[in-house]
């Protein structure tokens, strides 16, 4: 195997207090959204102290909107099984931008001591209990058994009693960069958002990485001083020991006597590059002619894994493995 040698330095490094640490794929995908609103909220607060979102409490709506989506198309359907497969489908599928700006700009958002997040979500938790509940729920609306509102009412009780119930207002004490103890009062999960967060969701879209702009997109953005989640497949050429993301990790040819040599479009096809998590990029670094060189990732799996928790990704290792980019349409100009 050849010697492997990358450096961890970036030209623009967005500062970051701290990394999520998530239990399940869907609280970290949660999170991984999470991470730039908590960056322009510390920002515009000026706070020393780290601020965490809530994870809890997106989750709960958008648990609660999925119960309401398959509710509606069962009924509308009538079809048992044709309802199940749609719940299984939903139940299943990836955690978008959509559902997230969605969730935010209605309910907004609240820090995490005011909906903590459970310190388990196995398998047993409410997010299992409540799976359970609405693919019982689509054959008993079918049959005329239990109403919408019944379901709703009972997908409520099992969101509060397992995450909490939400909260309509909050309080916030925080340290500021002088070292002053701050207390806001009186705020709501859409006033926080609105007022702290600065962000107009709308401005967003999701750009492919086929697309010969997305690169510099989210280069210039991080160089911005804003935080772009990326969606990837975090599986290949990955040392989560020492943080790297690389395609010259491992030379696969030379380790298993195969050439895995396809290409992305081929590899997207037959499922071995697949959308497998999200990753929040916070740093850069660019080469002599000013092209993106290496990323600074920062995942959801805690501090332990990678250097505290972040990832050197080089510029190869994006254009292979990155699928997609959530940036400011302004970067795409």
């Amino acid at each position: 195997m050849k010697r492997f040698n990358i450096s961890h330095e970036y030209d623009y490094n967005l500062y970051c207090k701290g990394v999520y640490s998530a239990k399940t794929p869907l609280i970290a995908q949660i999170c991984s959204f999470l991470n730039p609103l908590r960056q322009k909220a510390e920002q515009a607060l000026e706070m020393k102290s780290e601020l965490k979102l809530s994870s809890a409490y997106v989750l709960y709506f958008y648990l609660l909107s999925q119960a309401e989506s398959i509710a509606d198309f069962t009924l509308k359907n009538g079809d048992e099984k044709e309802a199940i497969s749609f719940a299984g489908g939903q139940l299943s599928r990836l955690f978008t931008f959509e559902d997230f700006a969605c969730i935010v700009k209605e309910n907004g958002i609240v820090p995490m001591p005011s909906m903590p997040d459970p310190a388990h979500h196995h398998k047993s938790d409410c997010v299992y209990i409540l799976e359970n509940r609405i693919r019982l729920g689509v054959s008993q609306l079918v049959k005329g058994e239990i109403t919408k509102e019944r379901l709703l009412s009972e997908a409520r009780a099992i969101l509060s009693e397992g995450l909490g119930e939400p909260p309509e207002g909050f309080s916030l004490t925080y340290i500021d960069s002088e070292d002053s103890l701050k207390t806001l009062d009186g705020l709501t999960p859409v006033e926080f958002f609105r007022n702290y967060c600065s962000t107009d969701l709308d401005n967003y879209c999701v750009i492919s990485t086929s697309d010969s702009k997305a690169k510099a997109a989210v280069a210039a953005q991080i160089k911005g001083g804003e935080q772009v989640v990326v969606l990837a497949d975090t599986r290949h050429q990955v040392n989560k020991m020492l943080g790297i993301l690389d395609t010259d990790f491992q030379d696969n040819t030379d380790v298993f006597g195969f050439d895995f040599s396809v290409s992305k479009a081929d590899k997207l096809r037959l499922g071995i590059i697949r959308a497998e998590s999200y990753l929040s990029l916070d740093g850069v670094a660019f080469d002599e002619n000013g092209s993106p060189l290496r990323f600074k990732a920062q995942d959801t799996d805690g501090s332990e894994t990678g250097a505290d928790g972040h990832y050197t990704m080089s510029a190869k290792w994006f254009d292979e493995y990155v699928i997609s980019a959530i940036v400011n349409k302004k970067y795409l100009d």
